[in-house]
């Protein structure tokens, strides 16, 4: 038996203040970054599955390039009160892929010089401190029938990696996570 999950939006939303509506780039002084990130249930079908939100709040250009800024999420599956799936498998898909790092766990934003690296922060599925591969179907290495928790770290990067500004504007950018109870 196959039961689908669409867990959607892994929101991203990142905004640099600016005082005109181009894109300008930003040095490490001044300027602050507001940012949220949530995910939501959008489809559940049997299983619950629920995410943690993060909202990195106010942050200043200079933190934001530093690279002191991390975010924390959990992805909570309930199989109690079901059947025991045999197994699960979890598919994480971005709004706005990185063209050539996404399976090392970077995606993009509406900001071409704004990502994210989305990493373990337990072995559930992958490698603690490792990249969450984008697009590609990972399953749990060990299915209860309780209530499971798979721990995420979210953290903003800039792109080029290595670059040191950042353009100011909307950063915002979202995950779709979908997910298989076979």
């Amino acid at each position: 038996m196959l039961k689908s999950i669409l867990l959607t939006s892994l929101l991203i939303v990142i905004s640099i203040s600016s005082n005109g509506s181009e894109l300008k780039p930003a040095s490490l002084d001044g300027g602050t970054v507001q940012s949220q990130f949530s995910m939501n249930v959008r489809i559940a079908t049997c299983l619950p599955a629920t995410v943690d939100n993060v909202a990195f709040g106010s942050v200043d250009t200079a933190t934001l390039l530093s690279g002191e800024i991390e975010g924390h999420s959990t992805l909570s599956l309930d199989c109690s009160g079901t059947i025991k799936p045999q197994r699960i498998s979890v598919l994480f898909e971005p709004a706005t892929p990185h063209l050539t790092m996404g399976t090392s766990g970077y995606i993009g934003s509406k900001n071409s010089t704004l990502g994210y690296l989305i990493s373990w922060e337990d072995a559930q599925i992958g490698t603690i401190g490792d990249g969450v591969p984008m697009g590609k179907e990972l399953f749990l290495k060990k299915v209860d029938a309780s209530l499971m928790k798979v721990k995420l770290k979210i953290k903003p990067v800039v792109l080029p990696l290595g670059g040191q500004s950042i353009n100011l504007g909307s950063g915002n950018t979202h995950i779709t996570i979908k997910i298989k109870y076979i």
